[in-house]
């Protein structure tokens, strides 16, 4: 219990911290600073919990889940659930998934930056190969 508590202090802190997506310049720019390419990790295991945290201007609400490896608990930052939504990509409690990200510290904890997600025969891509966000704006 004291541990869930802890994940989910965690979670809410990496929230209130982690930038908004809305420019490439700016915040959009510090956000794909997280990502760091050259720590790719994959992990599996059974989804413990998924937060939807409100960003800090209210634009949207962020997705994050708690997944349960044999190595132990990670913080899964996934993205903007209308992203999820609109790619009819569903996550839920015990569902068993594969994650490709950036596996970065964050406040002296592992946290995993999703780059693509596998549910059983499902597959979403959240990042392109430099970390950049799926549903942030192409420059033109």
């Amino acid at each position: 219990m004291k541990r869930m508590i802890y994940l989910l202090a965690l979670v809410a802190a990496m929230a209130a911290s982690v930038p908004s997506f809305a420019q490439e310049s700016g915040p959009m720019a510090r956000q794909k600073k997280m990502f760091e390419e050259g720590k790719r990790e994959e992990i599996r295991g059974e989804v413990i919990a998924v937060h939807r945290i409100p960003a800090r201007n209210h634009r949207f609400v962020r997705v994050v889940a708690i997944v349960g490896t044999d190595k132990g608990t990670v913080p899964v930052f996934l993205g903007p659930c209308w992203y999820l939504r609109y790619n009819r990509f569903g996550i839920r409690r015990h569902d068993t998934l594969v994650v490709n990200g950036s596996l970065v510290d964050f406040r002296h904890h592992h946290v995993l930056i999703a780059e693509r997600v596998r549910r059983n025969d499902s597959v979403l891509n959240l990042r392109d190969a430099t970390g950049r966000p799926m549903w942030a704006p192409r420059a033109s």
